[in-house]
């Protein structure tokens, strides 16, 4: 047998390991001061305890050592992915409404999503200007109708949007500006709504999903962005241009589609990370 030792420094406690071919159980040994060291080819595992008392794990300790850290992984893994998951989930995400199975009276099985750019694409010293993406998906769509003929949203009171325009749209939809939407279409009349009209059937039902973007100009800080704040209409027409099924009129939640900023990234990693020490923790107790 070998023993090697160290004492550790501002300490008046002696540490010793025992290094040798077998297996020991425990031994009494008397404190030493100063560092030695040897080298050594094989060095059983080995606890160290402040009074020169050693005792060494056998096999079946370390078996049951390392099981016990497998159920803890297991757990903490069980326990700590599904909630990262949602908390990644969260980061941006947005409300979409109708669809198979909804509740929604007006949608009549086509599924609407409204977002924004999230920060103002430019602003004035009393204005905002956003950018407004409406996307429909029909190919769940029960109304009737054969072609989708015009969307409408609102994102600020009528009397707050100062501007609008079509940046995108499928067929040959066109913006018409900023009115309501009727039966007969966009109508006109001053509404708040930016209203968007195809000039002829070039927007079949299920030919979706659809997407449709905007930008509008309002005074600054009135952008509707609560829960079910904005409004968003749709008309659907037959093959010879006339109305089909339900006007679409509902309300709808107003959600940026902003890619989180670094420091949001930073907050989220901290707080999975203060997440898993302490789950760690806690479970550590639990399997001991």
């Amino acid at each position: 047998m070998r023993l090697t030792g160290i004492r550790v420094l501002g300490s008046s406690d002696s540490y010793a390991v025992l290094a040798g071919p077998k297996w020991p159980t425990h031994h009494q040994i008397p404190p030493f001061s100063g560092l030695q060291a040897s080298r050594k080819k094989r060095i059983v595992p080995y606890s160290i305890v402040p009074t020169g008392r050693i005792h060494s794990y056998s096999p079946y300790e370390q078996r049951n050592a390392a099981r016990r850290r497998k159920i803890l992984n297991y757990k903490f893994i069980s326990l700590a992915l599904p909630i990262a998951i949602a908390m990644v989930s969260s980061v941006a995400t947005a409300d979409t409404i109708g669809g198979p199975g909804s509740s929604c009276t007006t949608c009549d099985g086509a599924a609407y999503t409204l977002t924004y750019s999230g920060a103002p694409i430019s602003l004035t010293a009393t204005t905002q200007t956003f950018q407004i993406m409406l996307d429909v998906n029909d190919s769940s769509y029960t109304g009737g109708g054969s072609f989708l003929n015009a969307v409408a949203v609102q994102v600020a009171p009528s009397s707050d949007v100062i501007a609008g325009s079509l940046l995108s749209a499928p067929g040959d939809f066109s913006f018409s500006g900023i009115e309501g939407l009727n039966a007969n279409g966009c109508n006109g009349s001053n509404g708040g709504f930016l209203c968007a009209e195809a000039v002829t059937n070039s927007v079949p039902v299920t030919g979706g999903p659809y997407d449709f973007v905007f930008d509008v100009t309002v005074k600054t800080g009135t952008l509707l962005t609560g829960l079910d704040a904005a409004s968003v209409k749709a008309q659907y027409v037959d093959s010879n241009g006339k109305k089909a099924g339900a006007l679409l009129s509902e309300p709808i939640t107003l959600q940026t589609t902003a890619t989180p900023e670094p420091s949001s990234y930073l907050t989220l990693g901290s707080g999975l990370l203060a997440m898993g020490l302490f789950l760690r923790r806690r479970l550590a107790k639990q399997v001991r």
